[in-house]
């Protein structure tokens, strides 16, 4: 269920906010304490991308562990703070090789494109942003 579901019942709901380590020797620590949070089954988790988008590249992996070990949504804080044009390209490119290395996902792909995106990163990400994502992948997918 996507949290945007969850903030429209009409129940109380809590949620808990991550921040990545700003280094990777403190991955392990903050990975184990989203774990225990996690087990006490909040609504959503939010995991942010750290300041100034410093220590992003932990932003999916600590929010992958989440809803794959103890299946609560999360949030990610995704921005382009810390990322370059070549970065974002080179995501969308890895994308695209995947789906057009299995014809399943290729199938997968044109029936629901943006569930597959999600499927392959891992997370949900808002409707705008996986938009792009899509057409993104499309375009690169069209040029190969």
């Amino acid at each position: 269920m996507k949290i945007s579901e969850l903030l429209k019942k009409d129940t109380l709901s809590i949620s808990f906010e991550v921040f990545p380590p700003k280094t990777e020797s403190n991955f392990d620590t903050v990975k184990t304490a989203t774990e225990e949070i996690a087990k006490l089954r909040p609504a959503f988790m939010s995991v942010t991308y750290g300041a100034g988008g410093g220590t992003s590249k932990y932003t999916l992996d600590i929010a992958k562990n989440i809803k794959k070990l103890y299946e609560v949504p999360t949030l990610e804080h995704l921005t382009c703070v810390s990322s370059t044009k070549e970065t974002v390209k080179a995501k969308i490119e890895e994308i695209a090789a995947k789906i057009q290395k299995d014809p399943k996902l290729i199938a997968k792909f044109k029936e629901d494109p943006i569930k597959v995106v999600e499927q392959l990163l891992g997370v949900d990400i808002s409707d705008e942003i996986v938009e792009k994502v899509v057409s993104g992948v499309k375009l690169a997918m069209a040029s190969d």
